[in-house]
């Protein structure tokens, strides 16, 4: 990473509408090293206030608590549209850490687990943890769950429903729903930026630049070679060879027709003749 080092990432959920009313909070501690892209995505969504207003809109009591859709259509849309690399898993789906969803390789955009029971089975699948909770778990445990599986599996929201309607739908049939009012984060904006921009930073651009020159120095070296080698096997080839004499009459013979021009405007006797086969003769 280029400059000093960031500090660790901490984030910090202020939850609404609890199972039974009232607030909690619960903060998230970010580890790079377990999901670089998927840090650096949860760092670029905190530092664009993203998550503010968003409902967990399926919450299944042990299993997790999932979040990420935004109440406004077209935000959804323009962040679905940006998704991220994969990463290997390196640590487990255990109770409390939190991984991006997925359909399918490299769809990983904005919807994230929150795991609230050992989902050991979720590593195999490939949704790698890119953070846990430190403080709060509790909170975490009261996020209502009534609706229980997203439908068409249960009562819950419908999630294409909820990218195509946004905030209506929900408020509309489903009021109960705990929601994230705002997320704190433990670093400045500027931080933050660094932050979700570490992944790029990680590559060492100086040494690929280098490398790049290099290889075009040798193209360019290895098209001179060609270039050179190619007229010098033009010129001394046998063919090349033959024409030589030719050549060197045919420019004798126009120099034969320059000397004749000039001779002719100067003798008026009028006994210069041309030969058509054999270039220029002299008759007198």
């Amino acid at each position: 990473m280029l400059g000093l080092a960031l500090p660790p990432l901490t984030a910090t959920f202020l939850v609404r509408n609890l199972a039974g009313g009232g607030t909690g909070k619960f903060t998230v501690e970010v580890h790079p090293d377990w999901s670089p892209e998927g840090a650096a995505r949860f760092g670029e969504l905190i530092n664009a206030h993203f998550f503010n207003g968003c409902r967990f809109f399926r919450v299944v009591s042990g299993f997790v608590a999932q979040f990420g859709i935004p109440g406004d259509p077209a935000l959804a849309e323009k962040w679905r549209l940006r998704p991220i690399p994969d990463d290997p898993v390196v640590v487990s789906n255990t109770r409390g850490r939190l991984t991006f969803a997925a359909s399918a390789p490299k769809t990983r955009a904005t919807q994230i687990f929150l795991n609230l029971g050992n989902n050991n089975f979720l590593d195999n699948q490939g949704y790698p943890p890119f953070g846990e909770v430190i403080e709060g778990l509790d909170v975490a445990d009261r996020l209502f769950s009534g609706y229980g599986e997203s439908s068409p599996r249960g009562r819950g929201p419908d999630q294409l429903e909820l990218l195509r309607s946004g905030s209506e739908y929900l408020h509309a049939e489903f009021p109960l729903l705990s929601y994230i009012d705002r997320v704190e984060a433990n670093i400045s904006s500027a931080e933050l930026s660094r932050f979700f921009a570490s992944p790029a930073e990680t590559h060492d651009f100086g040494l690929m630049f280098a490398i790049m020159f290099c290889v075009l120095l040798v193209s360019l070296a290895l098209g001179c070679w060609a270039t050179s080698f190619c007229c010098f096997r033009t010129a001394f080839s046998p063919e090349t060879q033959a024409e030589l004499p030719a050549k060197r009459y045919e420019r004798e013979a126009v120099h034969n027709d320059e000397e004749l021009s000039r001779l002719s405007n100067s003798d008026n006797s009028g006994d210069q003749l041309l030969s058509p086969t054999f270039g220029t003769s002299y008759l007198r």
